[in-house]
């Protein structure tokens, strides 16, 4: 995942490559794990998508931030993978998040964090939110699609 994130920042000239294995990044990158309900965080203990995006910043923590301070999930909604039709999906995350203040978006990049995409709706919403703020350099990074 680091790899194909950093691949694909630098093709958007978001980096400067310094040496074939060395990039220096142009801005702040944020990654925002893919927020779960507060419920389902206390029925599982943990948020599978906020381990991969520390697991990425560990990588490089001069490059990366992770913020799951930025989108709070409100809604405590079916998993989207239960979900089988896909415009149930993409409904059934509507108005789910929030933005939890104003960020601060200067020459920063966001990456939303998610272990699985099926319909992208999660990506989708969040990035919503986010534009909505201001952000302009928002990008979705997933382990899987299914």
């Amino acid at each position: 995942m680091y790899e194909t994130l950093i691949e694909e920042l630098c093709e958007k000239s978001y980096f400067v490559q310094l040496s074939p294995t060395s990039h220096q990044p142009q801005a702040k990158i944020i990654l925002i794990p893919a927020p779960l309900s507060p419920a389902r965080y206390r029925s599982r203990g943990y948020n599978q998508a906020e381990e991969l995006a520390r697991q990425i910043a560990r990588l490089n923590p001069d490059q990366f931030e992770v913020r799951t301070d930025i989108i709070k999930k409100i809604k405590d909604t079916p998993t989207q993978v239960s979900i089988k039709n896909r415009e149930a999906r993409l409904k059934n995350l509507k108005d789910a998040f929030v933005v939890r203040y104003p960020i601060s978006q200067n020459k920063t990049i966001f990456v939303i964090v998610d272990d699985v995409s099926t319909t992208g709706a999660t990506i989708s919403e969040i990035h919503q939110l986010l534009a909505r703020s201001g952000c302009r350099n928002v990008y979705g990074l997933v382990v899987a699609h299914g």
